[in-house]
């Protein structure tokens, strides 16, 4: 197992070098794309936040999504939560990201899986929301992000760091209802994520509605089987830092209560809640564990998420 471990720290390592040159990057994402022509995204995973997502807005006192204009942190390389909330009917939806790293085909996967998807569907019909499918798109006739993206109706921002208050400069805050992310938060250092925070709550408006979710698991336990989903709180920093600390497998290993302790500093409307909690398997405790993660069941928190309002 930790042979593997340590194989996937090397192959990240190397990537990390190999395409640092901004040029280099380019070439990533047309062998990305090239590798992901017949690859299927998994939309399922993203129902969750969805739902919660349009509860949030209803118990605000909106009906539906017409009138919302929502702000998505860390577009990643596929777009499919700005997808299905423009098929909810989103006014807009803006997605930002430090970087550009979208994958054509990854999007092409999603936009037609969701046009497709029933599941998907009974979900909005549960929040008496039509799906409104985008007229005259052919995901096929596209050969560039941006292209399909304008014609979706979404916003993509990119080179864009929240954590400068020059970023305001990017796009109108003050036309934004609803701020969510999904998966993101955990691969910024607290101080980032802090100076993130406290630029939004400087420009946005005091009732602006925020969702994040954080996935607080090992990431390496994703695709290492019988890994432990707490196991990357078994290393030291040093170690820790040589094996994940580069722009493909950094995670910044908070927990619960450090997110509690930023976004409550900020947010005076803030909760937190835990959404998916290990249960089984336990790790032994080193002179290097971070003592706090053992006083609660916050302990075996793997998914939380953050609310705001």
């Amino acid at each position: 197992m930790y042979f593997k471990l340590f194989k996937m720290s090397l192959f990240f390592w190397l990537r990390a070098f190999i395409f640092y040159p901004k040029f280099m990057r380019n070439i990533e994402r047309i062998l990305i794309n090239i590798i992901s022509k017949n690859r299927s995204s998994n939309i399922e995973t993203y129902f969750q936040i969805i739902d919660k997502i349009i509860l949030k807005v209803k118990n605000n006192g909106h009906k539906n999504l017409d009138s919302i204009t929502f702000m998505e942190i860390g577009t990643g390389q596929n777009l499919i939560l700005p997808i299905m909330l423009k098929m909810a009917g989103a006014k807009l939806v803006y997605t930002v990201d430090i970087a550009d790293i979208t994958v054509l085909n990854l999007i092409k996967s999603s936009l037609r899986k969701i046009l497709k998807s029933d599941d998907f569907k009974k979900l909005l019909n549960r929040h008496d929301i039509k799906v409104k499918p985008f007229e005259g798109v052919d995901p096929e006739s596209y050969s560039n992000v941006h292209d399909l993206l304008k014609d979706l109706g979404i916003k993509f921002i990119h080179d864009c760091d929240l954590s400068k208050p020059s970023s305001i400069d990017d796009f109108n805050y003050n036309s934004i209802d609803f701020v969510y992310s999904m998966n993101v938060f955990e691969h910024i250092p607290k101080p980032t994520y802090s100076k993130i925070l406290l630029n939004l709550k400087s420009h946005l408006r005091n009732n602006t509605i925020h969702i994040h979710q954080v996935d607080l698991s090992d990431h390496f336990s994703h695709a290492i089987t019988g890994m432990n989903s707490l196991n990357h709180y078994r290393f030291g920093k040093v170690l820790w830092a040589i094996i994940s600390n580069n722009r493909y497998a950094y995670h910044n290993r908070n927990i619960k209560s450090d997110y509690d302790e930023a976004f409550s500093k900020i947010f005076d409307k803030y909760s937190s809640s835990i959404s998916v909690l290990q249960t089984q398997g336990e790790i032994q405790q080193t002179n290097n564990f971070v003592s706090k993660v053992f006083h609660s069941t916050e302990r075996y928190a793997l998914k939380i998420y953050l609310e705001v309002n």
